[in-house]
């Protein structure tokens, strides 16, 4: 099945498409992404790379030794960095998801309560939308 990235003349076809099929909005002349093919080269399917945001390392540094403290600060770290990702103003990238990867149990305690998902259940992966 022949696979290639998209052309140019191929972008407003697929916008269509994809507004008929009820996917969100994905601005195909900004992201790279592919389409397979059927042997007459009729475009079956599409495949944007979305862009993300991945907020790692997170480092607090070892001589901070009470927990409480280095909790705080990581905390806030990544507040303040979801502030200025949901901020149009700031982030001009319309990048408004992040992914963290963490081993740390600390940060897996507390990121249901920054709102993280899982991406896959026991996963030490995390996700965030903010919009």
């Amino acid at each position: 099945m022949p696979i290639r990235h998209v052309h140019p003349n191929d972008i407003p076809y697929l916008q269509q498409r994809m507004k008929e099929l009820g996917s969100e909005f994905i601005d195909l002349h900004t992201t790279p992404a592919w389409v397979a093919t059927d042997h007459s080269g009729n475009i079956i399917g599409v495949l944007p790379a979305r862009l993300v945001w991945n907020l790692e390392p997170l480092l607090i540094f070892p001589e901070v030794k009470n927990k409480i403290t280095a909790s705080r600060a990581a905390v806030g770290l990544f507040k303040a960095a979801e502030a200025w990702l949901s901020d149009p103003k700031k982030n001009v990238t319309g990048i408004t998801w992040y992914f963290v990867k963490t081993r740390s149990e600390a940060v897996k305690g507390w990121a249901k309560r920054l709102g993280w998902f899982e991406q896959w259940v026991g996963a030490t992966s995390y996700i965030k939308h903010l919009k």
